[in-house]
């Protein structure tokens, strides 16, 4: 389905649909809050303790991938189950996905490990190191941390055996921040370890068992903070386990050999791994099979690529760069702090290229800087990364849209001003280096590509949400927050997406793969723009479930095809949904998927026949204000039930360059959790470009029968913030330093950030830019320095204050509206 005279955003100015189907009440779906231990051993029988809302609705549990059978459910309360379950002897190990599901709906999802070692459980109290809980080396602990918890477990092996100690928490959904203490059995201090880099962020340590055969481990939270449901699995395995992959990825279809190395690893472990058939993916290589037992990776992907693949070769720092050919993809590594590496190839005057590094994306320690350098050493480009400067082990977050914050891998664009030979470098921004520091570069002109990214909600505000659920039944949840969508029959729900091109590929097709009988959503038709940085672009597709349809439990993905460049790009869309449900600390987890399960709820009603009496819409009032680079909702009234099944036709008009109007939950009036009607709203977004000043927008409403109905709505559009200089001049004379005084004024509903600099500066004056969070009214003062070689002023110079607020849509820059001076400053005598 096409839809024709639609508006297609920016994501500066994106509008996102808002879901037709009523908030699901905490008292409706069931809610998963923990699952303990959060394990089990291949070949046994374990019984879990299942914690959440809603239980007795539960009636079974499902969990991903095969070999895990449910033997028993059983609901002791509203809050609290038991599960028996067995893992086969062949089940294969590592992370599971595990939901409940009941005649109300699919739960979200908790993580739960399929391991080989052996699985025990806590026994409190184990505070005092003295009554610290015994196990063996090739067990596992699972634990919880409550608050102030310190848990000591006292380790016996053989003298001499190395051992891995690695602790699950993050990678289970739970964002303990871990300290791992150990000690000899006299107290002496052995080793500490705390968060590892890397993706999980867990601790992995290795440790010598001691003389006397035996160690004590202490598990603690960074801040001492715990939860009832903190849980974590501390293994003790004597298998090493490994920090490096290489190389990072492959051609489509073929099988490739995957060296691995780094953390404990004696000497490196190599594997075939085949590689599927389609471009663009990713793959996990799993664990690797050491001489007596599987060695546990990092955790990073592998890419599938289209070809061909090009191997840096082993060369001293001596040594010319290699030359590759455009089109080449290069498997690289950092070996070592302070490498850079080169690759020569050669171009013609006019000719485009695109490089890109990836590396961070998939897991490697990498944060690259990416050059390009003529036949003389000249730099013609670089690019680090969209991020601002950060330590490399700071861990990625979402965007307030659900979008995830850009990696550290870097991209340059070039065209060549002449035939030649160039020089494009590969660097690590912070000077690092080793095994760990691989990636991939691929070197070749501009591809059309694209990719989609599903706005389930921020995933950030999701993990606040998912531990809500657990403490007020006032607490709601909309459709497809947590990865699953409970939908009734009669109901339909607007799953918002955005397309990011690269180039121009066309139009796309965006629909729905693996929807169950009596679920459709007819196909959409994204048109991208023409240029060749096609802007990002948001659209819906809606899911109507009908009438007659029948409760029922089913997996689908939303997928993309374009041919308009001449070869056929599929893409799967993916989202990004936060799973921590403990409020141990401020560091959201988040996971990326691309099924999603999709329950019919309760029992299918008779379809219904005959239209509705059609409804007429009301006056439409403005509550708040409208900022550049933000929106403003405008909730509309209807005397009777609006619905745009039933032929009636809502839209929204707005003149004005950067500025956008769009009416959302489109697909009609639903139940919210008191019963009530929630009517249409229009969404006004105000771009950081938008004019500021009075705009109308024009809602009309045209109903089945009658004629169209007009509400014309004032909206000012305002600059969020005002700078002012509070000192009319500044003097200085070389060698000198003073401050100047600066006061922000912010709108209301804004409480962003602010940076606030000087502009045409004299040369030798020097000024460093502030950043000042708040709301109201503040103050900040900025740096002025002149080097003591500069020459001294001459006159008075006017000087520019600006101001830029950090809006959602973008960053608004804002002009001081009087000029300070700065003059020279009377020697003295």
């Amino acid at each position: 389905m096409s839809r024709p005279g639609r508006h297609f955003l920016t994501i500066a100015g994106l509008v996102l649909v808002a879901s037709s189907v009523g908030r699901a009440q905490v008292g409706e779906v069931p809610v998963l809050a923990s699952v303990y231990p959060p394990g089990a051993t291949v070949g046994t029988v374990v019984e879990w303790a299942i914690a959440g809302r809603n239980l007795p609705k539960v009636g079974t549990i499902r969990i991903s991938g095969g070999g895990v059978d449910i033997l028993e459910f059983r609901v002791k309360n509203e809050t609290s189950a038991t599960a028996r379950v067995r893992v086969d002897p062949a089940a294969l190990e590592g992370y599971r996905e595990v939901r409940i599901e009941g005649a109300s709906g699919v739960s979200n999802l908790a993580i739960v490990r399929v391991d080989r070692l052996p699985q025990v459980v806590e026994v409190e109290p184990n505070d005092d190191p003295l009554k610290a809980q015994v196990v063996g080396v090739g067990t596992v602990v699972a634990g919880v941390l409550r608050p102030r918890d310190l848990d000591h477990y006292q380790v016996q092996g053989t003298p001499g055996e190395r051992v891995t100690l690695d602790l699950e928490a993050r990678r289970l959904g739970i964002s303990i921040a871990p300290v791992v203490t150990v000690s000899s059995v006299k107290g002496t201090c052995l080793a500490q370890g705390r968060e590892s880099r890397g993706g999980d962020r867990d601790c992995r340590m290795t440790i010598v068992v001691p003389p006397e055969g035996a160690f004590v481990v202490q598990v603690r939270d960074n801040v001492f903070g715990g939860h009832d449901l903190a849980r974590y699995r501390l293994r003790f395995d004597p298998a090493p386990f490994a920090t490096a992959l290489f190389p990072l990825g492959g051609v489509k279809g073929r099988t490739i050999e995957v060296e691995l190395s780094g953390g404990n690893l004696p000497f490196p472990l190599r594997k075939s791994v085949s590689l599927p058939d389609l471009s663009g993916s990713y793959l996990d290589p799993g664990d690797f099979q050491g001489p007596e037992r599987p060695v546990a990776g990092p955790g990073g992907k592998l890419v599938v690529g289209d070809g061909p693949e090009f191997e840096e070769p082993f060369r001293s720092p001596s040594c010319s760069p290699p030359e590759v050919l455009i089109g080449q993809t290069i498997n690289g590594r950092i070996a070592q702090a302070g490498e850079v590496d080169g690759y020569r190839f050669k171009i013609k005057a006019g000719q485009k290229i695109r490089a890109r590094v990836v590396a961070d994306a998939i897991g490697s320690w990498l944060d690259s800087v990416l050059t390009i350098r003529d036949e003389t050493g000249a730099m013609l480009a670089e690019n680090d990364d969209s991020r601002a400067p950060s330590p490399p082990d700071r861990p990625r977050v979402v965007s307030v849209a659900g979008i995830p914050e850009p990696s550290a891998d870097s991209t340059i664009e070039y065209e060549a001003k002449a035939d030649g030979t160039l020089t494009i470098e590969v660097a690590d921004r912070f000077g690092e280096g080793g095994l760990e520091y691989g990636y991939r570069l691929a070197i070749g002109p501009p591809r059309p590509d694209f990719s989609v990214t599903l706005l389930l909600g921020n995933a950030n505000a999701s993990s606040r949400s998912l531990r809500n659920l657990n403490q007020a039944r006032s607490v709601r949840t909309s459709p497809g927050q947590f990865g699953v969508f409970n939908l009734r029959p009669g109901t339909s729900v607007p799953i918002n997406f955005v397309v990011t091109p690269e180039g121009r590929p066309g139009p796309l097709e965006v629909r729905a793969e693996g929807l169950p009988e009596g679920v459709t959503a007819e196909p959409v038709v994204v048109r991208l723009g023409s240029d060749d940085d096609a802007s990002t672009v948001a659209d819906f597709l809606l899911i109507r479930v009908a009438a007659y349809a029948r409760p029922y439990l089913s997996e689908f993905r939303i997928v993309a095809t374009t041919t308009g460049s001449g070869d056929r790009l599929e893409r799967e869309g993916s989202a990004t949904i936060g799973i921590d449900s403990v409020a141990v600390s401020d560091r959201p987890i988040t996971r990326a998927l691309t099924r999603f399960p999709l329950r019919i709820l309760g029992e299918a009603t008779p379809l219904f026949i005959g239209p509705p009496a059609p409804p007429s819409l009301r006056e439409v009032e403005v509550a708040g204000s409208l900022l550049l680079g933000d929106q403003l909702d405008l909730p509309l009234g209807f005397s009777g039930i609006f619905s745009a099944e039933d032929g009636s036709t809502l839209e929204a008009k707005i003149e004005g360059i950067g500025m956008s109007a769009r009416v959302v939950h489109l697909t009609g009036r639903t139940a919210n959790s008191e019963g009530r009607m929630v009517d249409p709203t229009v969404r006004v977004v105000a771009s950081i470009d938008a004019h500021p000043g009075l705009h109308i927008v024009l809602v009309t409403f045209t109903p089945v029968v009658g004629p169209p109905v007009e509400r014309e709505v004032k909206v000012e559009a305002r600059v969020p913030i005002e700078v002012r200089s509070l000192a009319g001049s500044v003097t200085l004379r070389p060698g000198d330093e003073t401050t100047f005084p600066i006061e922000i004024h912010r709108e209301p509903g804004f409480e962003g950030e602010v940076e606030v600099w000087l502009e045409d500066l004299p040369t030798g004056v020097r000024a460093g830019p502030v950043v000042a969070t708040g709301s109201g009214t503040s103050k900040v003062e900025v740096r002025l320095s002149m080097v003591a070689e500069a020459e001294q002023l001459v006159g008075e110079t006017g000087l520019r204050v600006v101001g830029m607020a950090r809006m959602p849509g973008g960053n608004v820059r804002i002009d001081s509206k009087v000029r300070p001076m700065i003059r020279a400053r009377p020697a003295e005598n």
